[in-house]
């Protein structure tokens, strides 16, 4: 007899697991809470206007960030609207030490500008890019500046691209003597086609030569606008001990000088007035006042050239009789050698 066939179990699909769903809510309102804050974040700088890129520019500058600072800008590199960074080592450094940032930023008016506007040369910018020129104000050391840029936006139908702040680049501009080095802020300058020079951001910069033996130079800073930096003439400054070496050295040879009897000591930087006949054995000198001295870096390494820039005095009388007084200005010039920390003075006696 045959039996009935078995039927097995109808199989339903298994009911999800209900203490999964608020694990996969909770994920994806992290989620989009995520998204919403970087959005939040990023975007404001992306879709404000000229004046907020010019915020976090000085900001930046503030910060002393120089990577913050050139990343919102585009620097022109050649006579058309061409553009590039150069490298990062060619630039001062905005170091706690040695640069103050500008503060007191406040921008006075922005200007909307299109590639075909008359203040701009024709193909200059892309036909796409928004251009903007921003005037404003900044204090640098307390001294109250007026500058002005023009900001540019590429691709300027997509509200999503940033401002970028868009100027040539300044930069700092050193002269010094002989061997010596410029530095910015205890950076070495960089010799370009002869001239010793820095890029730089806007701000005030200490500026000096390098560690010398010899020399040192007088204080000195170089301010840097936003489209513009200073040339600076450094002076070259005789290091105080070795100054006293020479003035030393230069006392003891017009000391010497002023033994002599003669009229016209020979190798001597002075001499009687030739309208008065003395007999030589009869005629001394005196000192009256030594000439104050300049120095100035040689192209020579280790010599250094002494001037006067203030002349001595010397009396020449008649041993005889008070007859006789003539009174004598004079100047010493010459070369000082220096090693190793010792001075040998060479008059010149030409």
């Amino acid at each position: 007899m045959n039996s009935a066939p078995s039927s097995s179990p109808q199989q339903f699909p298994a009911e999800p697991d209900p203490r999964r769903r608020p694990v996969v809510i909770v994920a994806t309102a992290a989620l989009a809470a995520l998204v919403t804050a970087v959005a939040l974040r990023v975007l404001p700088d992306q879709l404000s206007g000229p004046e907020r890129t010019i915020e976090r520019y000085f900001g930046a500058l503030e910060n002393r960030d120089l990577n913050a600072a050139l990343g919102l800008t585009q620097i022109r590199t050649g006579d058309d609207a061409s553009t590039g960074h150069p490298d990062l080592g060619t630039y001062a450094p905005l170091s706690e030490n040695g640069y103050d940032p500008p503060t007191e930023v406040k921008v006075s008016a922005v200007t909307q500008m299109q590639p075909g506007d008359a203040r701009i040369p024709p193909g200059f910018f892309p036909t796409d890019t928004a251009i903007a020129q921003v005037q404003l104000k900044y204090q640098v050391n307390g001294q109250e500046l007026e500058d002005q840029t023009l900001l540019v936006r590429p691709g300027g139908s997509n509200p999503f691209r940033g401002w970028q702040v868009y100027s040539a680049q300044p930069q700092i501009t050193l002269t010094a003597g002989g061997t010596l080095t410029p530095e910015v802020n205890d950076k070495a300058a960089q010799s370009v086609s002869g001239r010793w020079q820095l890029n730089a951001l806007p701000g005030s910069y200490t500026v000096g030569v390098a560690d010398d033996p010899v020399f040192g130079s007088e204080p000195a800073s170089a301010l840097v606008r936003l489209t513009e930096g200073d040339a600076v003439d450094l002076r070259a400054v005789l290091k105080p001990e070795l100054q006293q070496a020479v003035a030393a050295q230069v006392k003891a040879y017009v000391d010497e000088c002023a033994t002599s009897s003669e009229p016209a000591p020979e190798g001597c930087p002075f001499s009687a007035g030739s309208g008065y006949l003395v007999m030589p054995d009869e005629l001394s000198w005196e000192v009256k006042s030594y000439p104050t001295l300049a120095y100035a870096v040689s192209d020579v390494p280790g010599i250094l050239e002494v001037s006067t820039s203030s002349e001595g005095s010397m009396e020449a009388r008649d041993a005889r009789a008070d007859t006789f007084a003539d009174q004598v200005s004079f100047s010493v010039g010459g070369t000082a050698r220096i090693s190793d920390g010792q001075v040998e003075f060479t008059p010149d006696v030409s």
